[in-house]
């Protein structure tokens, strides 16, 4: 059992909470190339999507208080109107962010799902891929509808540059102004109950990582303490014999 607290600790100290400082720009995740092993790479994309639900939180936050703002002033100032563009974009790369993500850590489900090891856990592997998998639909709804809060289009799912022309042609009026930022608000509410639900995802992934990791650390101690066991007693059944 002491490898299993092993597991568990370094699921912790991975996925601990990162700084609530207002970031400037998002980041998109990246698997690390060089990690070997599947729990690395499931911990560091555990601890990228807490980053981005603590980044979206913010954004939206900021959003929140500018809608609160606007909604009764007649002329929104620059700078407002400025960083709540930027507040907007950043959280669609975010939620990009996150569908990679998704991508990524149901992809090491599916890894997971051919190791031997993992035999008994086929059935929750499976689920866990379906939800990811779920998540990307529902996180895809979550950009179309602010397209059409946007006036945009919803048939696609349109880029980061396409979101950014669109906020631009908002610049034009008072009133469309104060649409884009009451309907940033809302994609930023959405967007971080969807991040949160993905890290709830990738929580649950690490915990049945970790489980079975102690589970095989369990069975390879006490293999290896038979095996001591036998070699100890070959042993003295050897040197107890008489010499001729």
């Amino acid at each position: 059992m002491r490898a299993f607290a092993k597991a568990a600790l370094l699921a912790t100290l991975f996925c601990s909470a990162v700084s609530a400082i207002r970031p400037a720009q998002a980041q998109m995740t990246v698997v690390c190339p060089t990690c070997s092993n599947l729990f690395t790479q499931a911990a560091e994309l555990a601890k990228e999507g807490q980053t981005y639900e603590v980044q979206a939180q913010a954004y939206a936050n900021q959003l929140q208080q500018y809608a609160l703002l606007v909604h009764n002033t007649a002329v929104i100032p620059t700078q407002v109107w400025n960083d709540a563009q930027n507040d907007i974009a950043q959280l669609h790369v975010l939620m990009n962010a996150g569908n990679m993500l998704a991508g990524n850590a149901g992809g090491i489900t599916g890894r997971l799902s051919s190791l031997s090891s993992y035999a008994g856990q086929i059935g929750s592997l499976g689920n866990m891929t379906n939800q990811y998998q779920q998540w990307a639909t529902t996180s895809g709804q979550t950009l179309r509808q602010l397209q059409t809060a946007l006036g945009m289009q919803a048939d696609t799912q349109a880029n980061d540059a396409a979101i950014v022309a669109q906020m631009e042609a908002k610049a034009s009026s008072a009133t469309g102004q104060m649409q884009a930022i009451q309907a940033g608000a809302m994609f930023g509410a959405s967007t971080t109950s969807q991040l949160m639900k993905l890290n709830q995802l990738t929580a649950a992934q690490m915990q049945l990582q970790g489980t079975q990791m102690g589970l095989a650390a369990d069975r390879q101690g006490a293999q290896d303490a038979a095996v001591g066991a036998f070699l100890v007693k070959s042993d003295m059944a050897t040197s107890g014999n008489p010499r001729y």
